[in-house]
């Protein structure tokens, strides 16, 4: 009996179609009106954070990755998040990261910024 060879180019192809069937399944309407028109957009990483209420340390309870035109244009999108079902119970800041997993900017939401 022989074997089924797949090459790697077919697996990739099949696991990036699964990827974007997920991810169309759990987008809502009004995530297709944020994204920048297609290869226009930079991929960056939020990471949702609490702080601790003894030490105050940043512990990461959930993240997103988001493709926007640029960083400020994602600084602009994350600070309406709050109070949206993008946003995670109990988390008290985002930390933007670039595609490389480096920090750009950490934006800690007050009440006030409502």
């Amino acid at each position: 009996m022989k074997g089924h060879c797949v090459s790697p180019v077919s697996q990739l192809s099949v696991s990036l179609t699964a990827v974007v069937i997920a991810t169309a399944v759990v987008e809502s309407r009004d995530d297709h009106d944020r994204r920048p028109p297609e290869g226009c957009g930079v991929i960056f990483e939020l990471e949702f954070l609490r702080y601790g209420k003894r030490d105050n340390r940043p512990v990461k309870i959930a993240r997103m990755m988001e493709i926007a035109s640029d960083v400020e244009a994602l600084k602009a999108r994350v600070r309406r998040l709050p109070g949206t079902l993008a946003w995670p119970e109990g988390a008290e800041a985002v930390r933007i990261l670039d595609r490389a997993g480096h920090e750009l900017e950490t934006w800690r939401w007050r009440e006030d910024d409502a």
